[in-house]
């Protein structure tokens, strides 16, 4: 009977390490899982003040010309053109804008996706 009891002893402690073991796993995939999540979190923090900052130079940019045309021109039909001008870089910058938010709505899904399938997978996010 001791012969017995030893294997059933031995099994149980197998059984723990085994669990013991997916644990650390399980806590291991959670904890890469969180940091590539705080990264990205961050990534995105930074290049939206980034954005933020450009567009808000571009618009004052096309905004001094604007005024400046607007100042240096010698009739109504000048000021016109001037306005007309303006309004088209403006609807330009917009359009540039918009393009490139979806493309960047791309990149951040497949970042995001590729976070979650590496922590479905037991692997290191991609940087």
């Amino acid at each position: 009977m001791p012969n017995i009891d030893n294997q059933v002893n031995a099994n149980a402690a197998q059984q723990q390490n085994d669990v013991s073991s997916q644990l650390t796993e399980i806590a291991g995939r959670g904890t890469r899982f969180a940091l590539g999540a705080q990264r990205l979190a961050l990534c995105e923090i930074i290049r939206a003040s980034q954005d933020a900052l450009d567009y808000a130079r571009s618009g004052v940019k096309i905004t001094q010309d604007c005024i400046s045309r607007i100042a240096g021109a010698h009739s109504v039909k000048d000021i016109a053109t001037a306005v007309r001008d303006c309004g088209h870089r403006q609807l330009d910058l917009l359009q540039e804008d918009y393009e490139h938010l979806i493309a960047h709505g791309h990149e951040v899904f497949e970042v995001s996706s590729g976070l979650v399938l590496a922590a479905l997978h037991g692997e290191q996010p991609q940087e």
